[in-house]
């Protein structure tokens, strides 16, 4: 969010949040590990944060096979916590365990042929400060990469969009570093290679609501503030670019000014209401996740479990069955920027963030080609002065009115 308004917590203690982007470079203001690519077809051819800011180009050694979007309701794969909420086989994680999670094993509605999953994943009740990573499982699994997907501090319950590349024995491995947390996987989406299946738009980010009754960001007709367990429809086919015959979007969803703790969902709007969550928050709190949802006659639906919040989406991209747009590749977790100085840390040329400065990212190159079309990227802040947030974007494009994180002084 801009515009001058103040932002108290973008969602927690020891957050990251997945950022898609359109390429041309892209341009951050007041860090970000690139974890797959979308792209067209060539024409020839424990530390725990966030991406090389100059890599070299280099040309795929094999030839890349593109990925179609599949949507679906979303459904909850596994959650560690004891009964009445366990699913799965998986178990509350203790320090620095390792846990295999198969996603797909013919019993849910992800096929065995999928190249990659989209999970909106959460931890609960952690009981240390750390931070989960998520990575493909390989005939000889490594350490776990040097990248991370959800930090956190004791206590705080964090959700993450997380899309993860299907390993060997369709698998991939979830850690956590410190003490012991409860994980909940929920599915929203997957990849596979299939003609019938979206690709992917990318877009400057545009503001399709803001539910704040301030005339100076209310946007959206007749989206007001919402209130407990009431289904909300929000049309989005027709609207900000998005076509009628798009299948899903990709937004930037935040919840602003809740007044007690919830949770916010969001399903295809001829779907009924699916046991999975995309947001959680306290009262108080300013928070924010990526959110990959499936439309069902052009629109979706959203839910604010108790009290009372205000709801934000901003869309950055939408997929449609189009074989000129995107397809999706999926590659091993990498980092290519982090601005820390101390040379444990860092990586790239981009140095810390000033105020209200902005800094130009060059991503392809090494696994993202120069032909790719936009980036699925984790993004985290560490150590801010003040509140503030951190907006990224085409770097051939004007500054949008769309936020990534916002955080407070001293937040991860």
């Amino acid at each position: 969010m801009r515009r001058g308004f103040t932002k108290t917590s973008w969602a927690r203690m020891g957050t990251a949040v997945v950022t898609i982007v359109g390429l041309a470079s892209v341009g951050l203001a007041p860090a970000a590990p690139a974890a797959h690519a979308a792209v067209s077809p060539p024409t020839t051819e424990t530390p725990s944060t966030a991406a090389s800011s100059t890599p070299s180009v280099v040309a795929p050694a094999v030839p890349v096979v593109e990925s179609e979007y599949f949507g679906v309701v979303p459904f909850r794969l596994m959650d560690t916590r004891d009964a009445p909420y366990h699913v799965g086989k998986l178990v509350r994680f203790g320090p620095n365990q390792q846990q295999l999670l198969t996603l797909a094993d013919g019993t849910t509605t992800v096929p065995v042929d999928a190249t990659a999953v989209i999970l909106n994943v959460t931890v609960v009740a952690p009981t240390a400060d750390s931070h989960l990573d998520v990575w493909p499982n390989s005939p000889n699994p490594p350490n776990p990469p040097n990248v991370s997907n959800l930090n956190f501090v004791a206590g705080q319950t964090v959700p993450n969009l997380v899309t993860v590349q299907v390993g060997t024995n369709r698998q991939v491995f979830l850690a956590n570093r410190n003490g012991s947390v409860d994980v909940i996987a929920d599915v929203v989406g997957y990849y596979k290679s299939d003609p019938t299946g979206s690709r992917f738009t990318p877009q400057v980010s545009h503001r399709l609501i803001d539910t704040r009754s301030d005339p100076a960001y209310h946007v959206g007709s007749n989206q007001t503030t919402l209130g407990s367990a009431t289904d909300r429809i929000v049309t989005v086919g027709g609207l900000q670019g998005v076509p009628t015959d798009a299948t899903a979007i990709i937004a930037n969803v935040t919840v602003t000014n809740p007044s007690t703790s919830s949770h916010l969902d969001l399903w295809p709007a001829d779907q009924p209401h699916p046991n999975s969550s995309n947001l959680n928050y306290v009262a108080g709190q300013t928070v924010p996740n990526l959110v990959v949802v499936k439309l069902g006659g052009q629109a979706i639906k959203m839910q604010n479990q108790n009290g009372t919040t205000d709801v934000i989406i901003d869309v950055v991209g939408y997929f449609r069955v189009d074989p000129k747009a995107a397809g999706f590749v999926p590659v091993d977790p990498n980092r290519i920027l982090d601005t820390r100085s101390d040379t444990a840390y860092h990586v790239g040329s981009l140095q810390r963030f000033g105020q209200a400065t902005s800094q130009i990212l060059n991503v392809t190159g090494g696994k993202v080609p120069a032909y790719a079309k936009a980036i699925v990227a984790n993004v985290t802040v560490v150590g801010p002065s003040a509140a503030s947030h951190l907006d990224a974007w085409p770097a051939d494009q004007d500054h949008p009115n769309a936020s990534n994180l916002n955080y407070v002084a001293g937040q991860t």
